[in-house]
This record gives C-alpha cells, structure tokens and sequence, in this order.
C-alpha cells in the first residue's frame, strides 16, 4: 500500500515537473525573436521535455495497473 502511494508520487511528480519545465521553455519560446537560436532550442527543450512527462506518466501508469 505505501509502496503504491511512493511509486505513484514520485512517477506521477517528476511527470509534473518536466511538464512545468516544458510549460516554461514554451514561454520562453514565445518570447524568442523568429531568428534566434535560442526559439531553436527552446523548441528541442519542449519537445524533450513533453516527451520525458509522457513516459514517466506511462512508466508509473503500467507500474501501478496491477496494483489498480
């Protein structure tokens, strides 16, 4: 049961805070002029970010479907 609790915490957190990241660098991409370099690396940053949220949800998702 605390082992369910701690799995869904900390998988379920670090999917928050990469998404929060990834909402950051989006901002960030927004305020980037169109030719800069950095809109390009804000870019990869989102993408990368989003993507890590959505398998660190999926990782703790298919850990936690036996317990659920």
């Amino acid at each position: 049961m605390v082992g369910t609790f701690l799995i869904a915490a900390i998988g379920y957190g670090a999917a928050i805070f990469f998404v929060l990241s990834a909402a950051i660098n989006l901002v960030e991409l927004a305020k980037a002029p169109a030719e800069a370099r950095h809109r390009l690396a804000a870019a990869i940053a989102c993408t990368l970010n989003f993507g890590i949220a959505l398998a660190f949800a999926a990782v703790t998702r298919w850990l936690l479907g036996g317990a659920l």
